[in-house]
């Protein structure tokens, strides 16, 4: 029998390459995702490199990485869907948020009316502040807690215009003697003795 030369037998690699070639994400990522290559080069590399792994032992490691990563991002994700959906069925089942086209105009009318000064006059970045904040709202889904919708709705009706004004006797506290200087807001929002701390003004 003839027996072939050691040297046609096929070279198996050992140890780390000098340099490891592209690692490739498994198939349920897709094919446009990517592995992150600064977090590749300076975290993950010299690691496999000091392991001594081949580029196929360091690619079977990302992908079970990989693997592991995706379904703990899917747990996550499926977490989060599940606690919005109870929020917004709670929202629907609140006798006090039944009508939530109003709750989302008053919301919008406070949101413009933070914005802006009491000349009605848009305050510098304000409405990208604003912006950022109804994004993460959305982003997050804590926008959707029933809790914070309800307070959000009642600073908004604080902050509404157009509230019926009861008749009575002119309030002592917008008064002033004749000649007497002009009380400031605080004077005549709080009386004298000026605001009380942890209470409200009614």
């Amino acid at each position: 029998m003839n027996q072939k030369d050691e040297g046609d037998k096929p070279t198996q690699q050992t140890g780390a390459p000098e340099k490891y070639d592209a690692f490739t994400l498994p198939e349920e990522f897709g094919k446009d995702r990517e592995l992150d290559e600064t977090t590749l080069n300076e975290h993950v590399l010299p690691v496999f490199k000091e392991l001594g792994l081949t580029q196929a032992q360091a690619q079977t490691l990302i992908n079970t990485y990989a693997k592991l990563s995706h379904g703990d991002a899917t747990q996550i994700a499926t977490a989060i869907t599940e606690q919005n959906t109870k929020w917004t069925q709670a929202i629907a089942a609140d006798p006090d948020l039944k009508d939530l086209k109003t709750v989302r105009q008053n919301v919008g009318k406070m949101y413009d009316a933070l914005s802006r000064d009491a000349d009605g006059n848009a305050i510098k970045g304000r409405a990208e502040t604003i912006a950022r904040f109804r994004e993460q709202m959305d982003l997050t889904g804590l926008g959707n807690m029933p809790e914070f919708v309800k307070i959000m709705n009642w600073v908004s009706e604080a902050y509404s215009e157009g509230r019926s004004v009861t008749g009575g006797k002119p309030s002592p506290l917008g008064q002033r003697e004749p000649g007497a200087p002009p009380k400031s807001p605080g004077n005549a929002l709080y009386g004298p003795s000026g605001p009380i701390s942890g209470r409200a003004v009614q």
